[in-house]
């Protein structure tokens, strides 16, 4: 049995909506943000969903690659972004209000 852990966060930004929902300016930046983050400092690999990416087929698609063994999860801790949460040290949030939850 392997003991190599393996840390994916699957995040999605959408800042184009369509059928009259109005845009957003900073989603796409903000999971890019946190990718960066959680890549640097916590080692994890980062599935980003972006805009267009952020579909039905597309969700399925990455449920697939998870039945298929493209993408594993044999050990994960969830992280989620808000920018009003309790804050972490300015280091671990590199001045952004991103919060892991153990």
């Amino acid at each position: 049995m392997s003991t190599n852990h393996h840390n994916l966060a699957v995040l999605v930004g959408i800042n184009a909506y369509e059928n009259g929902i109005p845009g957003l300016k900073t989603p796409i930046n903000d999971v890019a943000g946190l990718a960066e983050v959680l890549q640097c400092s916590y080692q994890y690999d980062v599935k980003l969903i972006l805009d267009s990416q952020a579909t039905l087929a597309g969700l399925n698609r990455l449920l697939d690659d998870f039945q298929h063994g493209i993408l594993t999860l044999s050990d994960q801790q969830v992280v989620r972004e808000h920018p009003i949460l309790e804050k972490t040290s300015a280091k671990e949030r590199h001045g952004k209000g991103f919060s892991p939850i153990k």
